[in-house]
């Protein structure tokens, strides 16, 4: 597992950082990063991209698998610099890859700058995602004490969280 740091507390946008390392360069990273296929075994979430690629204002979709909540996030690429930087809108928050190599391997930073009210709920979806990117499995269960952990790290912080999605409650 990686780490999750709260960056700036400011209470009305406040950024995250997650990091982990990856034994893959940084182009099997980037080809993990924007493949649908891949983005759909991590997050169980369809990634759509409306303009046909990865270019700075394409649109994105983001529609989360009807089993798990009927939920569509819009979003739009912000940033391109292929292999090394990958920024775009996930409905609220706005998400910043950057990648580095090293030691064999890469060193991947996501930055997600949100809305204070939810970053325990995304604190634990990004954390599981860069986990189950970077190979590892979790049964669901596992989100529940996640983000029981970011919200009693960050309510003191930031004020009251949204509750996880009644799907998640456990």
């Amino acid at each position: 597992m990686g780490t999750v740091t709260l960056l700036a507390d400011i209470p009305a946008r406040p950024s995250l950082r997650l990091q982990r390392f990856l034994p893959d360069p940084p182009a099997a990273v980037w080809r993990a990063l924007t493949d649908p296929e891949r983005f759909r075994t991590c997050l169980f979430c369809d990634l759509v991209l409306d303009d046909g690629g990865w270019t700075v204002g394409a649109r994105l979709s983001f529609r989360f698998v009807p089993e798990l909540i009927e939920l569509t996030h819009p979003g739009e690429v912000i940033e391109v610099e292929e292999p090394r930087v990958l920024s775009y809108s996930f409905g609220e928050e706005l998400l910043r890859y950057a990648l580095e190599p090293g030691d064999g391997g890469t060193l991947l930073v996501l930055s997600v700058e949100l809305p204070a009210r939810s970053a325990a709920i995304a604190a634990a979806t990004w954390d599981i995602y860069l986990d189950r990117l970077a190979g590892m499995t979790f049964p669901a269960s596992d989100w529940a004490p996640r983000y029981r952990r970011h919200a009693d790290r960050f309510v003191p912080i930031l004020g009251a969280q949204e509750g996880p999605p009644v799907h998640l409650e456990m």
